[in-house]
């Protein structure tokens, strides 16, 4: 059992010498992410996918020329019945006509509601990939926490398995002076494998979040030794719930994308209501052709033409009253989509905002918690060393400030990662995006 103990430190050794001494910075790793991320990568096509919609619907009012060609030989046999018999003759000979014409909308009502509603659905694109980003951000920087909690466990667990070496050296020493046991020694090895084995695990974990970072962010060769989760509390970010649920209602850009989108289905209606009314445009087209037969050969004909064309829409089988309703239909959706999203929204954010405000103080508390633990490792220490505290204390009250120091480690990250679901609601070129990421940076870099 000792040498799997001795080997699995080995290995967690050697992966420590292996990793890489770079520290990455969270700025960095926002920046590597929105290269490699393939998430935002669509969603930034689907962004130039929609700008497109406002050059087609704007091609729709432009002039629409358009040149028509053909060219054919013409292989003709005519029987003629005469009084002396039936006559065949044949005629073999060219035959081909050529067209250019021009449309240009002078009246067209749904077209330029089209170009309205092109306009929008760029917008939805744009309000998309902004959110596509947001989320990235929050995706990169939860990684980025996890594994500066990874670390910390780490180091908690290293302290621990430190405590319990010590327990063993003087175990150890009592025995070889006469005034120990070899049981207490015993015991005294069996918790210090039972710590290495813990600060093992740890750095497994440790290594399992860092390539999880590396996979997001393409960091490979970037560790982030030189970072810790920070002991000071990040400060709110904003002065009260009501002003960052009204900074969120007015800057969140899912939102933003389901009114945009309700004001889509508003100009469908529009154009569907449009349908109805009459149209106009402005018509002219040159022709010439060229139709030789046995009759006519060597003839051709040109044609100039313009003027205006009327289309009124009398019936139509019940179409447009239908595509009307329908257009209503899915405009009263969307705008209950809309409001929906918006109560998910403020219900969503009023709920991480009081657990914010909880873990601020569950924080405090597991502070207290961990200053306890370790005085109380310090007496236990100094029980054992007068004789009247046990190996088993000392390795109980050094297990004790490990949990502390675990717990108050997933509390800090817990509260981080929650201010970051909460950015995460608002777009990345928001004030309070730079100003977490830069206070956070701020107090997590190691002095």
């Amino acid at each position: 059992m000792q040498r799997v103990f001795a080997l699995a430190g080995l290995l967690g050794l050697c992966g420590a010498l292996a990793a890489p001494a770079v520290a990455a910075d969270l700025r960095s790793a926002l920046s590597a992410a929105e290269v490699r991320d393939p998430t935002l990568a669509a969603a930034r096509a689907n962004r130039d996918a929609a700008a497109e919609y406002v050059p087609l619907a704007r091609s729709r009012l432009l002039p629409q020329v358009s040149l028509q060609a053909s060219a054919q030989r013409l292989h003709q046999t005519t029987t003629e019945e005469t009084l002396l018999g039936e006559r065949e003759t044949k005629f073999v000979g060219p035959s081909g006509s050529a067209q250019l014409a021009l449309r240009q909308g002078l009246y067209r009502p749904r077209d330029r509601v089209g170009l309205e509603v092109g306009e929008l659905q760029a917008e939805v694109g744009t309000y998309q990939l902004a959110s596509a980003s947001s989320e990235l951000w929050r995706r990169a920087s939860t990684a980025w926490l996890d594994v500066l909690l990874a670390e910390s466990q780490h180091e908690a667990m290293g302290e621990a398995m430190a405590a319990a070496e010590r327990t063993q050296a003087q175990a150890r020493r009592r025995l070889s002076d006469g005034d120990g046991t070899r049981d207490a020694v015993a015991e005294a090895e069996a918790q210090f494998a039972a710590a290495r084995a813990r600060v093992n695990e740890a750095a497994l974990l440790r290594d399992a979040r860092q390539r999880q970072f590396a996979s997001l962010t393409g960091l490979a060769g970037v560790a982030l030794d030189s970072w810790r989760l920070p002991q000071q509390l990040p400060a709110p970010l904003a002065r009260s719930e009501g002003e960052f649920i009204e900074l969120l209602l007015a800057r969140n850009t899912e939102l933003r994308a389901a009114t945009a989108t309700f004001a889509v289905s508003e100009k469908r209606l529009a154009q569907a209501r449009a349908d109805h009314l009459p149209s106009l445009d402005l018509v002219a087209s040159a022709s010439r052709s060229q139709n030789d037969t046995a009759a006519n050969v060597g003839s051709s004909y040109r044609y100039q033409q313009i003027g205006v064309q009327f289309a009124l829409p009398l019936f139509t089988g019940g179409g447009l009253s239908a595509a009307e309703r329908q257009a209503a239909a899915f405009s009263m959706a969307a705008a209950s989509d809309r409001d929906a999203f918006a109560q998910t929204l403020r219900l969503r954010a009023s709920e991480l905002w009081a657990s914010e405000q909880g873990l601020r103080e569950r924080i405090g508390g597991a502070a207290g918690l961990v200053e306890a633990a370790r005085e109380q490792l310090y007496a236990a220490e100094q029980g054992l060393r007068h004789g009247v505290r046990s190996i088993g204390d000392v390795s109980a009250a050094a297990t004790l400030l490990a949990n502390r120091r675990r717990d108050h480690a997933e509390l800090r990250y817990t509260l981080l990662s929650t201010q970051a679901q909460l950015l995460a609601g608002l777009p990345t070129d928001d004030p309070a995006w730079a100003g977490w990421i830069g206070g956070l940076e701020s107090v997590a870099r190691l002095r």
